[in-house]
């Protein structure tokens, strides 16, 4: 669906809020990581090695830089499922543009700190370079492939179908043409605009409307018709919606389903619904 701007902002909002809490667990993993490296260091007698920095520098990008990296990338494809807007060119070169800042920051602080350690330092410092600028790479890689899918529909939010329950010979023996096509396809769109409860209930009305064995067919096919026209219309924008017609269809449903006892208790919560969400007036 598309996004508002108070969708984007909370959606990019969500996003910063898990990677900060992303960066807390990955500072601890690497903290852990390094103090798991100093007792094996020690405990072989290399503790003082000029290996170590490069070692801690490994593991202090793995986990500070490239996974969380990997997870917010992962988490802005999931958001582009709901919010397709978050993967157009410009949100992608704001988040390219982001976590490019945060593996500088992260080359600026590991400078600082490797600057005071002993032996090593300056060859870790080279090697932490190197990795961010690959990093950076692959981010835009990555961010670029993302906004291709995106363009090819392939991050496309998958929508339930609509399958209405009526048999070939109720079909056939009525006549129906392209109305349990028109409403299959009101009841889809109804759905996907949030009034799930009204597609329900239509779908429920048209299914027993056709399997009635109490209704004589020319009478159901009218009903069926009528309620298809109700349908398409409520699935409508207000301003093309044919009000005057609407009215006659809802007024011919109320009293041609009075008469169908296995069907009257079906119809008034549907009309329920098209007065209390504004479309029936």
């Amino acid at each position: 669906m598309a996004a508002n701007a108070s969708n984007l902002s909370d959606a990019l909002q969500l996003e910063k809020i898990q990677f900060g809490k992303w960066m807390n667990e990955a500072i601890a993993e690497a903290d852990a990581g390094v103090r798991a490296l100093d007792r094996e260091l020690a405990a072989a007698g290399a503790y003082n090695s000029g290996r170590r920095p490069v070692l801690e520098m490994e593991i202090r990008f793995s986990k500070l830089a490239e996974t969380p990296i990997q997870k917010v990338i992962a988490k802005r494809k999931e958001l582009g499922r709901k919010f397709p807007d978050l993967l157009t060119q410009d949100q992608l070169n704001q988040l390219r543009d982001r976590l490019n800042h945060h593996v500088d920051a992260m080359v600026n602080g590991e400078r600082t700190r490797m600057a005071t350690s002993r032996g090593g330092g300056i060859t870790a410092s080279h090697e932490y370079q190197m990795k961010a600028h690959g990093l950076k790479v692959k981010i835009s890689q990555e961010l670029e492939e993302l906004r291709l899918e995106a363009r090819l529909g392939m991050h496309a939010e998958e929508k339930p179908m609509t399958i209405i329950n009526i048999s070939d010979s109720t079909i056939a023996s009525l006549n129906l043409g392209t109305v349990v096509g028109d409403l299959t396809a009101s009841i889809q769109t109804l759905n996907e605009h949030g009034q799930k409860d009204l597609a329900d209930k239509i779908q429920t009305l048209t299914e027993a409307i056709a399997a009635s064995t109490t209704v004589e067919n020319a009478h159901r096919k009218e009903l069926l018709e009528h309620l298809s026209f109700v349908s398409t219309e409520a699935a409508l924008p207000p301003d093309r919606r044919k009000m005057g017609p609407l009215k006659s269809s809802v007024a011919f449903l109320r009293g041609g389903l009075t008469t169908a006892t296995q069907l009257a208790a079906l119809w008034p919560p549907i009309e329920e619904i098209l007065k209390s969400t504004g479309i029936l007036t």
